[in-house]
């Protein structure tokens, strides 16, 4: 680069300027202001268009025209130590000016020169042109020049501040040349103070505009320079093009500074803002159109550029041209580079392309976009590092269009570095010769959490999560679901040559792969954890592998592959070793729910060395085609490798083995699918067949149609208990078609899956046997079934039947007090009441069963006096509706309603001595249905029987004043009729008989009543109720269920309110409400209602 000159070319230029402030006659002068001058004929001295010793130059105007030459310089403004401002230089038409062509100039102190202009259509001038420059500490602002043609010997400045700040100044060059290796172009420039800036100055350089050196919007010597505009539409810079620079001995920063090139010729470097020092931050180059950056060596393109300090936030966007070398949203060579972009959408980079480089800092969420026609020929990187401690993170490679002729990759470190993380390379569309990788280190160092996702484009070469020299690879992912690769292409979620690999990831849906796909490889070290998927319309043509180590030693362990459709051309293993003796594959695993496997199917291969052991195969869909091995160890071992198949197809030629080795030990085959037809059988120590519920029987679960082989193995077999088998049925495990050798063979039910139980909920035990070349399972034709216990729940629903007809009886007595009150107050005949009533109750079966429900009495009273006692009749209609749930110890439950429709009379007999004695006949119909679980299956049936129940009691009834006790015994007998039902289940129907019931209850109790009013009265009671059988059976053909029973004591209270009938009072009430414990517990309730007519 020639910016190594700049320091140089500046110097000379200064002495230029104090030679020129030497040189002529001074006049001393105030302000001298307005002035117009015109040379038209060579002068042998400097000429002024306003010269002001001590006073300001303003306004002034200088023309050299006719080809005039000027034998010094040529001032349009001259100030000693004041201002020179607004002064104008127009060269015309000139011959030679031997010195310096200045706008406004001011030799030193604090004047500022602002507004001066420089006008240049011809001539030369051998020495600068300031438009406006002061040697002191003033401002130089605002201050342009116009070069139009002509040449300019050394350099061109819109603005000089020895002292302070350059900012606004402008430079505009349409032709003519500045041509002498010396002659550097300058926006503005401060060059000693570094408080100062170089800001918001201008260049532009358009049509055959020619500068031989540099170019700068804005420079500054020891401040920083800031927000400085270069605009390049067409012309040559021979040397290196800046929008804003800052001097090698600055620490100043440069930030915001903007080029913008669009035609013309730059022959070295184009740089947004360069500090050597210093940060660069948020500068900007665009290249487009036709811009050319090419020269005969390196022709570099940076967003910000710097040595010691930061670069951050830089931009280069590229929408046309060329650039020969690098292209880079920005470079620093020991700081950090973050946050940088690069945007290419049209144009040719020849070289590298990145969105930030740093050859030793950190190199941090930097991005190079590449879209619609960019072309890169060499690699296009997110983040680019050469070496050092700090690493790379978070920088990202989006491709949606374009070409790259090298790689694409997210991070990328050139030489070594300890880590290379998160980094991202996206690609959806364009064409990458290379590889495409997340992170890239090409010697030592680690890579974790970096991403690679592919929905489109094309790929010529490899892809990558991360790939490393020597180092560990952990956590990266590649994700493909689109795109055209090469002919060769393979895919890697993680891969080192020489280190561990863990936790990398590959999915792969609805592409094609034609070379190997690894979630995670490695040529030494730990393969652990890495997982490849493989879905939809996917096709691999080689190899897949969730973890593979190469020719080494390791360990290779929990790698997974998951493959729910596509095809995988080659072989596919969880985890893989190849050429190593001390390996241990353990762990791995690979499920196939859909697509196809070509050919063998591992769950951990050892190949050419080490064991394999704790590998599981998972089949549940899909094909395979050739081989299925839990674990495969040609010369160590293969011990505790699993297959489970619940499903799939398998080719006829298919081996299925457990554990593939000489020395083979705890493999286990679990089989949950049935009609599965295999080549080989073996290798297994262990067999375990989980029989699917719809098998029937007769059918067979595998059939081996060359070598079965379960010598010394443990063959298990689990039936679900709803299967249909019946005594004599069978159902094959294994069908040896050519043989099946069983020395030493185990066989055995699996505890709990042993039985099946038909419709009927008889259960019968099923056992396993070898037949000739066969293992069966079967049910003995002299198997002697047990019915469930649960069916108890059948006879439970009667039981609750019998309950609620109980407490129909013990309404239907309560009743008598009211009705013989509606009969006295009544006008003879028989006199109509009403009573309804309710019960919350639970009764005690050797399990229990709660029962609610509501009873409802409609009846007619009637008395027959006589001298000595007083007859009572009384017939009644009843209607009764309940819900109940039954409870068994295991926690079955039952559930059903149940309603009642009958009639029946009460007869009764009072004495006049206080001694009375009934009796009670009902009958009628009872209905209800049932729905419950018998040991698990759902079952249901609907019932119906005719019902009869009676009463007979005896009591006496001392009265005292207004109290009165009833001393009482009852006998109640209740019959419910016998049913056969049809069980519906889930296993099918059955019919079950329902024994009748008989109940045979006693009642011993006596009522307290007082009387509060002649209408009024209160009452409590205490009783105890003795149940003597009630047990309810049921059975199918000659098997019973277990038989619930109410047998037992139980204990009540009573409370209750009277309102008496009269002749007056001609509506009455009773409510009662009773508590009962014991066999029976809970609450009843009757309220009953009678009107005089």
């Amino acid at each position: 680069m020639g910016m190594k000159n700049g320091k140089v070319f500046l110097r000379l230029s200064v002495i230029a300027l104090l030679l020129a402030c030497t040189s002529g006659t001074i006049v001393q002068a105030e302000d001298v202001s307005g002035k117009v001058n015109e040379v038209s004929e060579s002068a042998e001295d400097t000429v002024y268009g306003g010269n002001a010793a001590d006073g300001s130059a303003l306004n002034n105007q200088l023309s050299i025209t006719k080809e005039a030459s000027v034998n010094g310089s040529a001032y349009s403004g001259y100030s000693s130590n004041r201002e020179a401002s607004g002064n104008t230089l127009k060269i015309t038409r000139t011959g030679t000016i031997y010195e310096s062509a200045e706008g406004g100039y001011v030799n030193s102190g604090s004047g500022a020169v602002s507004g001066n202009k420089v006008f240049m259509e011809s001539g030369e001038v051998v020495q600068s042109i300031n438009s406006g420059s002061t040697g002191g500490s003033g401002d130089a602002t605002g201050n342009s020049i116009e070069l139009s043609g002509g040449t300019v010997t050394i350099s061109v400045y819109g603005g000089v501040s020895a002292g302070d700040n350059a900012k606004g100044n402008s430079v505009t060059i349409g032709g003519g040349s500045i041509d002498a290796k010396a002659g550097n172009v300058y926006g503005g420039v401060t060059l000693t103070s570094e408080s100062v800036e170089s800001s918001g100055n201008y260049l532009y350089i358009k049509e055959s505009g020619t500068v031989d050196a540099n170019a700068y919007g804005g420079y500054s010597g020891f401040g920083s320079a800031l927000k400085n505009i270069v605009t390049m539409t067409g012309g040559t810079v021979g040397d290196c093009l800046y929008g804003g620079r800052v001097s090698e001995k600055s620490n100043g920063e440069a930030f915001y500074n903007e080029v913008t090139i669009s035609g013309g010729t730059v022959s070295n470097d184009v740089i947004g803002g360069y500090s050597q020092n210093g940060d660069v931050i948020g500068n900007k180059v665009t290249v487009e159109g036709t811009a050319t950056v090419k020269g005969t060596d390196y022709s570099d393109v940076y967003g910000g550029y710097s040595i010691d300090g930061k670069a951050s936030g830089n931009q280069v966007q590229m929408t046309g041209g060329s650039v020969q070398s690098e292209i880079s949203g920005a470079f620093s060579y020991k700081g950090d580079a973050i946050n940088n972009t690069l945007a290419i959408s049209g144009g040719t980079v020849d070289g590298y392309a990145s969105g930030g480089f740093s050859d030793a800092g950190a190199v941090t969420g930097n991005i190079i976009t590449i879209s619609e026609n960019g072309t890169i020929k060499n690699n296009a990187v997110g983040g680019l590092l050469s070496e050092g401690t700090k690493g790379t993170s978070g920088n990202q490679a989006i491709m949606t269009g374009g070409s790259v002729g090298g790689n694409l990759i997210g991070g990328y470190i050139m030489i070594s570095s300890p880590s290379n993380a998160d980094n991202t390379v996206t690609l959806s569309g364009g064409s990458v010769s290379g590889d495409v990788m997340g992170a890239y280190t090409k010697t030592n160092g680690d890579a974790s959490g970096n991403t690679a996702t592919i929905s489109g484009g094309t790929v010529s070469g490899d892809i990558y999560g991360a790939k490393i020299t020597s180092g560990t690879v952990s956590n990266n992912t590649v994700t493909v679901t689109g795109g055209t690769f090469g002919e060769e292409t393979s895919v890697y979620g993680g891969y080192t040559e020489e280190g561990d690999a863990s936790g990398n990831k590959v999915t792969i849906q609805d592409v094609t792969v034609n070379g190997y796909a690894e979630g995670g490889y490695s040529g030494g070290g730990f393969v652990t954890g890495n997982t490849l998927a493989i879905s939809g319309n996917s096709y691999v043509k080689e190899n897949a592998y969730g973890g593979l180590l190469y020719f080494a030693d390791g360990t290779v362990s929990g790698n997974k592959v998951l493959l729910s459709g596509g095809t995988v051309s080659g072989q596919a293993a969880g985890g893989m070793s190849f050429l190593g003796d001390a390996v241990e594959v353990s762990g791995n695993e690979i499920t196939v729910t859909g697509g196809t496997i070509e050919e063998g199917v591992y769950g951990g291969l050892a190949q050419l060395g080490g064991n394999a052991s704790g590998n599981t195969v998972t089949i549940s869909g899909g094909t395979i085609n050739k081989y299925v091995y839990g674990g495969s160890a040609d010369s160590g071992t293969a011990s505790n490798n699993t297959v489970n198949i619940y499903g799939g197809t398998f080719k006829s030629d298919t081996r299925l083995y457990g554990g593939f080795s000489d020395d083979s030990s705890g493999n286990t085959l679990n089989f949950y699918t049935k009609g599965i037809t295999v080549d080989k059988l073996g290798y297994f120590q262990n067999l375990s067949f989980y029989v699917p519920e719809d098998t029937t029987a007769g059918e067979t679960i595998l059939t081996v149609t060359s070598t079965a082989d379960v010598s010394g193995a443990s063959i298990r077999a689990s039936v679900y208990d709803s299967m249909k088998m019946s005594p004599g049925d069978t159902i094959t495990l294994i069908d040896g078609r050519s043989g099946l050798t069983a020395e030493d063979t185990d066989y055995g039910m699996m505890s709990g899956s042993s039985t099946v139980t038909d419709a009927a909920f008889l259960r019968r035990e099923v056992n396993i046997r070898k037949d000739g070349d066969k293992v069966i399972l079967e049910v003995p034709e002299d198997s002697v079934p047990s019915l469930l216990s649960d069916t108890k729940l059948l006879a439970e629903a009667r039981e609750a039947s019998i309950e609620t007809l109980w407490n129909a009886s013990d309404m239907a007595a309560e009743n008598y007090k009211e009705a013989v009150d509606a009969y006295a107050a009544g006008s003879g005949g028989f006199m109509p009441y009403a009573s309804i009533g309710g019960f919350d109750l639970r009764h005690e079966t050797g399990s229990y069963i709660d029962t609610a429900g509501l009873n409802a009495n409609i009846g007619f009273a009637r008395q027959y006096e006589r001298e000595d006692y007083v007859d009572t009749l009384m017939p009644f209609f009843e209607y009764g509706r309940s819900n109940y749930t039954s409870h068994l110890d295991d926690g079955a439950r039952a559930d059903g309603d149940q309603h009642y429709t009958g009639a029946g009379v009460l007869c009764r007999r009072d004495r006049k001595d206080g001694l009375h004695y009934e009796a009670l006949v009902r009958a009628g119909h009872l209905s209800g249905d049932f729905k419950g679980k018998i040991d698990g299956y759902d079952a249901s049936y609907d019932s119906g029987a005719p019902y009869i129940a009676a009463m007979a009691g005896l009591g006496k009834v001392v009265t005292r004043d207004t109290n009165s006790l009833d001393y009482y015994g009852k006998f109640f007998w209740t019959h419910l009729g016998s049913d056969n039902v049809r069980i519906d289940n889930t296993l099918g129907s059955s019919r079950y008989d329902f024994d009748s019931i008989d109940s045979y209850r006693t009642r011993l109790g006596v009522r307290w009543t007082k009387d509060i009013s002649d209408i009024g009265s209160c009452y409590a009671g205490i009783g105890w109720d003795y149940e003597f059988d009630s047990k309810a059976r049921a059975s199918y053909r000659s098997f019973n269920t277990p038989s619930p029973s109410a047998e037992g004591s139980s204990g009540f209270l009573e409370l209750g309110w009277k309102s008496r009938l009269t002749k007056e009072n001609l509506w009455g009430a009773d409510v009662n409400v009773t508590g009962w414990a014991g066999k029976q517990r809970g609450v009843t309730y009757i309220l009953s209602v009678s009107r005089a007519f």
